[in-house]
């Protein structure tokens, strides 16, 4: 394993932290560091554009997870659900998370803060990653649209092709009938 990166170090910094509180009082920033921490920071945005806190991600269903959230693959809502599982029965050891020298609510040093996900319109200029989150953000929704337009159209070519074998049902239904109807003039 390679060396940790300065953001790898201070999401596990921020990870430890949050679990030396009950995870009722996790805002959005603490959960989105978690989702990375537990190796799916590919979804730490998804997490942050649904303001899902610690509350709503104990009560988080598998359904909820691949809908609202689009966490598609099974194998990873299930590992979400077996961690979330595991936050249900966490207590923390005596004294976990905590350093005397910066308890939560003190000012830290800008280099301990991780930039906010992107929560809504920036104020003044964005950091880069801000501007990263923003743009992952809008290709989830693009992608998004994507898939969603193919179901529809996939959707569209079983409808047309059953409306072509009701077409040719039809005809050859007609036909007969004109055929009965010819002969029958005769």
């Amino acid at each position: 394993m390679g060396p940790v990166s300065d953001v790898e170090a201070r999401v596990e910094v921020a990870v430890r932290e949050a679990l030396g509180r009950p995870v009722t009082s996790w805002d959005v920033r603490d959960v989105c560091n978690w989702v990375q921490a537990i190796g799916f920071p590919q979804y730490r945005t998804k997490f942050a554009h649904n303001s899902v806190k610690g509350d709503l991600l104990l009560r988080l269903t598998d359904d909820e997870l691949a809908r609202q959230l689009g966490i598609l693959p099974l194998g990873h809502r299930q590992a979400l659900r077996d961690k979330i599982d595991e936050l249900k029965a966490w207590v923390p050891p005596e004294g976990y998370g905590q350093q005397a020298s910066s308890p939560r609510h003190s000012p830290a040093p800008p280099d301990l803060l991780l930039p906010e996900p992107f929560l809504g319109p920036a104020q003044g200029k964005m950091r880069a990653e801000e501007q990263r989150d923003r743009l992952r953000y809008e290709m989830d929704r693009a992608r998004t649209k994507a898939a969603q337009a193919s179901i529809v159209l996939e959707q569209v070519a079983r409808v047309k092709a059953l409306a072509d074998e009701e077409n040719l049902r039809l005809r050859g239904q007609l036909q007969v009938v004109d055929q009965k109807a010819q002969q029958r003039s005769r």
